[in-house]
């Protein structure tokens, strides 16, 4: 066979696998509709069309109907299917479609939907249990099964994507949730945890989870290109008139105790809600208030807190909701801490401490919102916050200083300290917001004001008994008083004027201009034994100055919205001057900062399921004005902090690129995000050590800051299992710059993470709730004289659930940490284990007798490592150890029918 021949063969072979292909792809089918009201013939949007393959009903494809109510389904094989359309309120639709190669466009015509009638007892709605509508992933409860009188916590776990962390903080695809609304209103002002502990799940018709609008935007229906991350619950149409509650009271060893009531009434748009609790332990019955929930396993804590919310319609037009909260938070903390600095030129050093330490903490907050429609066409928006807080610590600490370039291994400094302060801060802010958009709806302007005011008074004394042995031995003493007080106000308005071009196209033009003043006074004054008072003044920490700031700031912002994609496009810039009197030295710090702010972001939408987004911004970021001030601060007996008047503003510039798909039939869930950012002219503090070990520390200007962030996301059910299993994996690259003893240093921190999530239940008496993590650390310093740090942690926590009959549960709660990082001696294992048996009271279960082991194993700790520009810092903190308690807890509902 000749070359000829072979080519000609191979030129004919692939001429037919392109003629094969040119027809393959030539005869996708495609299938087209509009959706209608039966009754009234008007057009139905957001409603989901299904296709499935007629052969075993498996999944083919899915879509929503459009503004119109038409809708299409495209790139379909020739077969045989059936075309199901589902839409609240109204009967399910489904019909047979044929396509072949002599009609691979099905034209179904206008589909008129019945409207569902329901009759009492006779009629069972079912619905799918996630469904697409645009950005929106729409959760149905009802299809996630909770148990008797559990909290909306335990149904968010259970959604496919969805991640409570131990913290509070939840997250959608491994986003943070910004916001969280209950019948898209703000519940308890915002407080995530009061929504997890407070709300019943069997309360929850629909959870959804979208990028919500401003709130102007989403008056004047123009989009300004500002988007937060929210989850909605909304409540079932019999659960909104009743009232229903918990309460509860526990006991045990160790004393430990907890009561706690959750008192709501709901009618209508009325909304009361009330809780009171107090307790000394992590139970979250009793922790609703809690502002961190995580805080209880930092030392041995008490929280008592309570707080009211009121939500109501005032006539016609006028909606309103706020409340008050009050939260006090005893803690008794016992720290062990291992501190490397880290110095070029074999100059490093290691600092031991033990301290003890007794904090009391209050805080008392007002809301309120009156939001008033004058009619269509304007609104105003009234908001004042009311923040009252109290503060006292008393900490005693002993510490050890060893190392350094000239005595390596020897000991430098030691010292016993001791800290007795107190302070108070008052807020009050209000902010009020007037929107006017055209008769047409095609012009909008919006016009804010804001106007804040704080008050801090703030006094500590401090002692440190100081022996420093090098460069030659001496003891010191630090006996000195700080008062700090400082007041600060601050208005601001805003002026937004946005207009549509076009039915795709809109405009937006903004200004913003802040006035900001503030005064501070800074007392420092030593002990004068001779009359037992802080007499002697030390003038190089006393400092008396006053600011003031004024920013202007103007953008202008064109978006594109096709069917397919999306572009926003702002072009700003930021003029701030700022001017510090210092009123001691009669000297004036002058600043002029100018910033060009552009931002970019773009959504392309390859379906309905699938999207990519890109985000470009520069956020500009000035210095504080502590760091402006050229005066010296004693931050502890090793620590000295000093201004820098010649500071620059930081420019951070920073993107994202993410790609989500969901599949609401199969409910697998797949995202993936690349992000970065670099900052320009980044404050970070040059340090320098002195012989004795003692720091001088002064923030400067550095460049060769940046990070760059990668993570995937994948949630996918495991029927065997009858449960989601959710994967999270990441990587963090992060590299910062600082000065060390007047040598440029890198620090270099590589991070790889993951995560796994499982809730099944196993059968009808037995559930599980399993999930671990682990995260590896690769830290290098360059140059250094220290080797590279690698430490790994990770755990493994669940909670198991054994129904015994009609009214018995055998539960535990079980975590298993390890971190490499614990020091020779040090435990890197801790296993623990809450084991616990519950028994059902009364004919409807409404009360429940609980007796709990807390940590059987008597091995609970809180290990932490941390790390900086030069720190490597390894603390160990105090934590509830092991108790029994006994509880009893009672939940009561009562709802119109």
């Amino acid at each position: 066979m000749t070359m000829l021949t072979r080519r000609k063969k191979k030129y004919a072979l692939l001429l037919l696998l392109l003629a094969v292909s040119f027809l393959t792809y030539a005869q996708q089918g495609m299938v087209t509709g509009r959706l209608a009201d039966s009754v009234n013939h008007q057009n139905l949007q957001n409603a989901s069309i299904f296709l499935f393959h007629a052969a075993d009903t498996s999944y083919r494809a899915m879509t929503v109907a459009g503004n119109n109510g038409e809708f299409s389904l495209k790139d379909l094989p020739m077969g045989i299917f059936l075309l199901e359309v589902r839409f609240q309120g109204y009967q399910k639709y489904t019909r047979e479609i044929v396509l072949t190669k002599d009609q691979l466009l099905f034209d179904a015509g206008i589909l008129f939907m019945a409207v569902q009638i329901k009759e009492l007892d006779s009629v069972t709605i079912t619905s799918p249990p996630i469904v697409i509508r645009k950005d929106t992933i729409e959760y149905h409860a009802g299809s996630f099964k909770t148990g008797p009188h559990e909290k909306v916590a335990a149904l968010l776990r259970l959604l496919p994507g969805i991640q409570v962390l131990p913290n509070g903080k939840i997250q959608a695809n491994g986003q943070d949730i910004q916001q969280i609304l209950v019948d898209g209103q703000p519940f308890f002002e915002n407080s995530p945890n009061a929504v997890l502990q407070v709300l019943p799940a069997e309360m929850i018709h629909k959870v959804a989870v979208y990028d919500a609008a401003s709130e102007v935007s989403q008056f004047t229906g123009i989009p300004d290109g500002q988007k937060t991350k929210t989850l909605n619950l909304t409540i079932k149409r019999n659960r909104r008139n009743g009232t229903f509650g918990q309460a509860g009271v526990a006991g045990g060893s160790a004393d430990t105790y907890g009561v706690g009531v959750q008192l709501n009434h709901f009618k209508n748009n009325r909304q009361l809600s009330f809780v009171g609790q107090g307790t000394n332990t992590n139970d979250p019955v009793f922790t609703a208030m809690a502002q961190d929930p995580a805080s209880t396993d930092n030392g041995i804590t008490t929280n008592r807190s309570g707080g009211v919310h009121y939500r109501d319609k005032w006539g016609p037009h006028t909606a309103i909701n706020g409340g008050y909260t009050y939260t006090n938070e005893q803690m008794l903390q016992e720290q062990q801490s291992a501190t490397q600095y880290i110095f070029p030129q074999e100059a490093a050093t290691y600092q031991e401490q033990r301290s003890k330490g007794l904090s009391d903490n209050s805080r008392h907050v007002i809301r309120f919102n009156m939001e008033t429609l004058f009619d269509a066409n304007n609104r105003l928006t009234i908001r004042p916050y009311i923040n009252y807080a109290q503060n006292e610590n008393f900490a005693a600490q002993q510490s050890a200083l060893t190392g350094g370039k000239t005595m390596p291994g020897d000991t430098m400094y030691t010292a016993t300290y001791h800290t007795n302060g107190k302070s108070n801060t008052s807020n009050a802010a209000i902010k009020a917001m007037f929107v006017h958009k055209g008769k047409n709806g095609r012009r909008a302007l919006s016009v804010a004001m804001d106007m804040f005011y704080n008050k801090n008074n703030t006094t500590a004394d401090n002692y440190s008994l100081n022996q420093y042995w090098q460069p030659a031995a001496h003891t010191d003493t630090l006996h000195q008083r700080r008062q700090i007080a400082a007041t600060r106000a601050q208005v601001k308005t805003d002026i937004t004027y946005s207009a549509r071009i076009g039915e795709k196209q809109s405009l937006l033009m903004q200004y913003s201009y802040k006035y900001e003043t503030g005064k501070n006074a800074t007392d420092v004054c030593g002990y004068d034994e001779k009359w037992q008072q802080y007499l002697i003044r030390d003038s190089t920490q006393s400092n008396r100055f006053k600011n003031q700031v004024q920013d202007h700031e103007g953008s202008i912002s064109y978006q594109l919205t096709q069917d397919k994609y999306m572009l926003h496009i702002r072009a700003g810039w930021q003029s701030r001057q700022l001017v510090n009197n210092n009123l001691l030295t009669h000297t004036d710090i002058r600043k002029n900062y100018l910033s060009v702010i552009p931002r970019v972001s773009f959504q392309y939408n390859f379906s309905e399921i699938t999207n990519l987004q890109f985000n470009y911004d520069v956020v500009p970021r000035q210095p504080a004005l502590e760091q402006l001030q050229p005066t010296i601060a004693t931050v502890d007996s090793l620590r000295i902090m000093k201004g820098n008047p010649d500071l620059k503003q930081v420019q951070v510039h920073s993107f994202s690129l993410s790609y989500q798909h969901t599949d609401a039939i199969k409910q697998k869930m797949y995202s993936a995000t690349l992000g970065a950012s670099m900052n320009r002219n980044d404050i970070q503090y040059a340090v320098t050590q002195l012989p004795n070990g003692v720091q001088i520390m002064m923030p400067v200007n550095v460049n060769g800051a940046y990070s760059i962030v990668g993570n995937v996301n994948y949630a996918f059910p495991v029927s065997r299992l009858k449960s989601t299993l959710q994967f999270t994996a990441g990587i963090d690259y992060v590299q910062n710059k600082t000065i060390l003893n007047e040598q440029d240093v890198y620090t270099r921190n590589i991070a790889l993470q993951a995560m796994v999530s499982l809730q099944t239940n196993i059968s009808r008496a037995l559930s599980l709730t399993l999930s671990g993590n682990a995260s590896y650390h690769m830290l290098t310093y360059t140059p250094a004289s220290t080797a590279t740090i690698r430490y790994f942690t990770g755990n493994v926590s669940g909670n198991v659930r054994y129904t015994l009959g009609k009214s018995w549960q055998l539960l535990s709660d079980f975590n298993v940490a390890y971190n490499s990082s614990v020091q020779t001696g040090g435990q890197h294992w801790i296993p623990m284990v809450s084991p616990a048996v519950t028994r059902q009271l009364f004919k409807d279960k409404s009360g429940e007798l609980k007796l709990r082991v807390f940590d059987l194993l008597n091995q609970n700790t809180n290990m932490f490592i941390s790390v900086d520009n030069n720190r490597i810092q390894r603390l160990n903190t105090n934590t509830r150890q092991r108790y029994v308690m006994l509880s009893f807890t009672y939940n009561f509902q009562r709802f119109r029918k």
